[in-house]
């Protein structure tokens, strides 16, 4: 890939990182409820 990438990947990147925290912050929670 040539140049900067298109927003629409970065958009992306930010969504599955987002989605990713919070799949972390949950499982952080049950641990902390188990």
């Amino acid at each position: 890939m040539k140049g900067p990438p298109p927003a629409r990947a970065t958009d992306d990147t930010i969504t599955v990182t987002v989605v990713v925290l919070r799949l972390l912050a949950e499982k952080k929670q049950n641990l902390a409820a188990s």
